[in-house]
């Protein structure tokens, strides 16, 4: 188990370079993991791989990290794009965080007849994502993209490979049985579902797969996680 605290910084990352802390990230370091000098920390940028460093200056306004050396390389990871509707504020927390840990590359809220909630603060699921990958040690975070509508989904999805729609309402199979191919496009409907107007959309899209999760019901949050480790052999 990792002992070194483990941090998400915009700075570029190379030996001997010099990263000053964010606020809270000097909050975390001393006041949570009493950081001291010459204690290690593992900081990832998403660019440049991960590496060593350690504190060169700290008190309790302020801290410094020299880089010293890399641990792993960066390396490219497959393509997961998740379409959701946006939740309530303890669901959508839990999705985005375990979506970090399941490796979605791009997030993509979405807006449909039956989305209930279509405001979510950015900057704090943002955190979220960064606290997730810090702790599961994922060299990237994902990307964010601003909310789509319905017809805009379709637009988007309409010139890619492969898309798959988790539906426990309508005949469907297992996505075992289908020949899964990247990047994933992977699309969960609002707590409500998919309105039959919006599965003709996509029944016109003979790319567009729908699978079966469950022999039960899902909530939208249950549906994504399930999805998302199905797929995790396919990566």
């Amino acid at each position: 188990m990792r002992s070194d605290p483990r941090l998400f910084v915009a700075d570029d990352l190379f030996a001997q370079n010099v990263v000053n802390l964010t606020q809270q990230q000097n909050h975390y370091i001393v006041n949570v993991m009493r950081g001291q000098l010459g204690q290690s920390v593992t900081l990832f940028n998403g660019r440049h791989g991960e590496w060593q460093a350690q504190i060169i200056a700290v008190n309790k306004k302020f801290a410094s990290l020299q880089v010293t050396h890399l641990l792993r390389d960066q390396i490219v990871t497959p393509e997961i794009h998740l379409y959701f509707s946006p939740l309530k504020q303890e669901p959508l927390r839990f999705l985005i965080e375990k979506a970090t840990e399941l490796n979605v590359t791009h997030l993509h809220p979405l807006k449909t007849a039956r989305t209930h909630t279509t405001h979510y603060n950015a900057e704090k699921l943002q955190r979220i994502t960064i606290e997730a990958a810090e702790q599961c040690e994922r060299l990237t975070l994902p990307q964010w993209h601003d909310i789509l509508t319905f017809d805009q989904l379709i637009q988007c999805i309409s010139s890619v490979k492969q898309a798959y729609i988790a539906d426990e309402r309508r005949p469907s199979i297992n996505i075992t049985q289908h020949d899964v191919s990247l990047p994933l496009h992977l699309i969960i409907g609002p707590e409500g579902g998919f309105t039959p107007d919006e599965f003709e959309a996509f029944s016109q899209l003979p790319h567009v797969k729908f699978i079966k999760l469950s022999s039960s019901i899902l909530r939208a949050e249950t549906a994504a996680l399930t999805m998302l480790a199905q797929i995790q052999q396919y990566l």
